[in-house]
């Protein structure tokens, strides 16, 4: 499926499925921010594709 000029947000996205989910969706062509709390998985994360950022932040939290 391509997914190019798409825009797509995965929560979690610093490890396990999010990591792999934001990762197919790069791959796959769409704009893909990953939100989690630990910035460095999520740096990882984004290392994978110039099409992934990288958002840190609690979304349990309205204040993060």
């Amino acid at each position: 499926m391509d997914w190019t000029n798409q825009i797509v947000i995965v929560t979690g996205g610093g490890g396990g499925m999010g990591q792999a989910a934001a990762r197919r969706f790069a791959a796959a062509g769409a704009r893909t921010f990953v939100f989690g709390r630990t910035v460095a998985s999520l740096q990882e994360t984004a290392a994978a594709s110039p099409l992934i950022t990288p958002v840190a932040c609690d979304v349990a939290d309205p204040a993060s």
